[in-house]
């Protein structure tokens, strides 16, 4: 597969024109992309594992059955990070009715550093020095993604309830927790202040993940079904946000999210019975949309 085929954001089976993707570019884009299949491969390798067929595995002196290879669900980095959120914000919940402020404080520095960069994410950044910006205008992020594929009627930009102005609305929330924490030890309001800021934020920030939730993966089914290259969006759009704000460095991104989701239930299938590890389905959709950059 070429690597020309990152660079087109229209869906599967249209011709698509090598005209805006000169190989300096690619070059310079795959050394953006390449620490994902570093980090992803190491907390993977029970992945690598699960996926291998039987005849390809040591003999261990029991009867086994091949597994079936899961398909790359490339959204579960968004959608299960979403998980991961309610994973770290189960954890400061627990500490804030332990009275445990200093172990509050911590995790919340996690918390709110991580949601940050998956909102990147969706958001979108401008940029004049990714190796991307002689294609794109920018990596416009994820709801831009969704106004532009679907007929979305301007949601994401003009409903004045729309998901990037609830994005406004929780940074206001996180900036008063991140006060409240910062109050002097000797404060007899410091306390109440964190308890009532977290409680405030904690509140609107799972109703807006719901929101997400139900306003976008509606859109990323119908993207499906229309033959949306996700992949190539999410690889060239999406992810390189996250890349941009880290300066490349994402071992905190995929660390706190294995740690997190590893300590949570299985995914649940339409039939209701458990289906692969939350963590599972989001070291998978890493591995994805770093395998093609090596493909070239």
């Amino acid at each position: 597969m070429g690597f020309s085929s990152l660079f087109s954001c229209k869906p599967k089976g249209k011709a698509t024109s090598d005209a805006h993707t000169p190989r300096d570019t690619a070059d310079k884009a795959k050394r953006k992309l390449a620490p994902i299949r570093s980090l992803s491969s190491e907390w993977a390798k029970d992945e690598d594992l699960a996926q291998t067929p039987t005849s390809e595995m040591p003999n261990l002196g029991r009867q086994t059955t091949e597994l079936p290879k899961l398909k790359p669900l490339i959204f579960a980095l968004l959608r299960n990070g979403h998980e991961v959120i309610r994973g770290a914000s189960e954890a400061c919940a627990l500490s804030i009715a332990a009275n445990d402020t200093a172990q509050f404080a911590a995790q919340w520095a996690d918390l709110s550093k991580w949601q940050k960069i998956h909102g990147v994410m969706e958001e979108g950044v401008e940029v004049s020095d990714s190796p991307l910006a002689s294609i794109l205008p920018g990596i416009d992020g994820l709801f831009a993604v969704l106004d532009e594929n679907v007929v979305f009627l301007g949601y994401m930009e003009k409903n004045e309830h729309g998901l990037r102005a609830s994005h406004t609305e929780i940074g206001l929330l996180e900036r008063a927790v991140t006060e409240a924490l910062g109050k002097a030890e000797d404060d007899e309001t410091r306390e109440s202040s964190i308890r009532e800021a977290w409680s405030k934020f904690v509140a609107a920030n799972e109703a807006h993940l719901k929101s997400e939730e139900e306003v976008m993966m509606p859109k990323v089914l119908e993207m499906t079904k229309n033959g949306v290259d996700l992949k190539s969006l999410m690889q060239v759009r999406i992810f390189p946000a996250a890349l941009h704000h880290c300066k490349n460095d994402m071992t905190f991104f995929i660390g706190f999210a294995m740690q997190t989701l590893e300590k949570m239930e299985n995914e649940e299938s339409r039939d209701g019975e458990k289906g692969p590890p939350k963590v599972r389905v989001f070291v998978h959709a890493l591995q994805a949309i770093g395998a093609v950059v090596s493909m070239a």
